[in-house]
């Protein structure tokens, strides 16, 4: 090893001249630092909920999602700089420092309950105080941060790696890996002034259907709400009764005309090619099979029709759906990489896919179709609750689908009990 080399793994890194991804890296961090500053300032200034706090918080996660993102793109094959030992060499040193991370602070005596590739949670203390157990989550980033840079002080550069203190949870749930939802208490640049925010505000959520493009806003809404219920403490049948308050009310407002259809339709991308209307006769049924995932046949009136596989998503039978009966002139086929709307139907002028799912672009093409409200329900809202239930631990018994076929008004009745 030598002064003007870090060795990583299969490969090693020189020092100086420092590479251009480096120097993107460290002009990346100065514009955070910059602009968590002026957060800072507008918190000050003009409260947490001003929209100059907003701005700067926005600005300031932009720039670390954009840090974030050289990663991937060294790793991307159709990117210019396409370097796969970089890639490797980022995910393995994050790896170790995750390690040696954790081991510390479990020989400091904290409990560590969970950790993922940039970060772990850990426990400060059940009986402290929001305020106490800010300082002291903040004085344990300071020391992780000086144990790790010395600890790196003999091959590489001591400035590389830092630990910080993102927030203090007073609750949180862990449904799966990368699946999780928490309640701030306290935060750097606010402290506790965090607990007056909004319900958005203090709830980090990661994986969860809330954060989901395909979750329509009636089941982001449920489930916030069903998860704030929660964290308050209230009693599980208190959560069930407004749940079902909430889905009962849902559906007398989509019958009275209240409820826009864009808060009932989630968003989709297509990630695999479809073929377009005009070839759909002209597609052997085995290289579609074999290609597409789907095979062909032909309905009693003669119009092509689609019979899909099992294993396509509901998204991917949408957009099939949508380029052979809505796709014309003004709104041309859905193909691979593009964005759509998805909602449930239950009738309308064409035949529709078994899922009940039909894709979209505007609200007019589907204005002759019927919108199934009982599935929308179904699909999102019980879905969500299910899933949270089942995460904090309750019995979901009377929720459970797999072992009682509910209608959704037997749902709501039995929901409440």
């Amino acid at each position: 090893m030598t002064k003007n080399s870090i060795q990583g793994k299969g490969c090693r890194f020189k020092r100086e001249p420092m590479g251009i991804l480096p120097s993107i890296v460290l002009e990346l961090d100065e514009l955070r630092s910059e602009y968590k500053a002026k957060r800072k300032e507008a918190l000050a200034e003009h409260g947490l909920k001003s929209s100059e706090y907003r701005k700067w918080d926005t600005a300031q996660l932009g720039v670390k999602r954009m840090r974030a993102s050289l990663y991937g793109i060294t790793g991307a094959t159709n990117f210019g700089w396409y370097e796969k030992r970089i890639a490797e060499n980022i995910t393995h040193a994050g790896r170790e420092a995750l390690m040696k991370i954790v081991e510390k602070a479990e020989e400091w005596g904290f409990k560590v309950y969970y950790g993922d590739t940039d970060s772990i949670f850990v426990g400060v203390g059940d009986d402290l105080a929001p305020e106490e157990a800010g300082k002291v989550a903040d004085k344990l980033g300071r020391d992780l941060t000086a144990y790790m840079q010395a600890d790196l002080e003999t091959y590489a550069n001591t400035d590389s790696i830092s630990v910080e203190t993102e927030a203090v949870l007073d609750r949180m749930v862990m449904s799966t890996k990368k699946r999780y939802a928490g309640r701030y208490v306290w935060k750097p640049d606010t402290g506790t002034k965090i607990m007056e925010a909004d319900a958005d505000s203090r709830l980090k959520v990661t994986g969860l259907k809330m954060k989901q493009r395909k979750t329509p806003q009636i089941g982001k809404d449920a489930e916030k709400t069903a998860m704030m219920d929660i964290f308050d403490g209230k009693p599980i049948h208190t959560v069930l009764d407004n749940f079902k308050e909430y889905a009962i009310q849902l559906r007398k407002d989509y019958h009275d005309g209240k409820i826009p259809l864009e808060s009932l339709c989630g968003r989709a991308s297509l990630r695999k090619s479809i073929p377009k209307p005009e070839n759909v006769n002209r597609i052997a049924p085995a290289i579609a099979k074999k290609h597409l995932h789907y095979t062909f046949g032909s309905s009693t009136e003669g119009v092509s029709k689609i019979t899909y596989l099992s294993a396509l998503q509901d998204f991917h039978k949408a957009a099939a759906w949508y380029n052979i009966h809505l796709s014309d002139e003004n709104y041309p086929p859905i193909e691979q990489d593009d964005s759509f709307y998805t909602v449930y139907v239950k009738d309308g002028p064409t035949w529709i896919p078994s899922t009940g799912m039909v894709a979209f672009q505007e609200v007019e093409q589907i204005a002759d179709y019927e919108i199934d409200i009982d599935k929308v329900i179904d699909k999102n809202l019980f879905a969500s609750m299910d899933s949270i239930l089942t995460a904090f631990g309750y019995d979901k018994s009377v929720l459970d689908a797999n072992k009682v076929r509910f209608t959704v008004e037997g749902y709501l009745g039995e929901i409440g009990k």
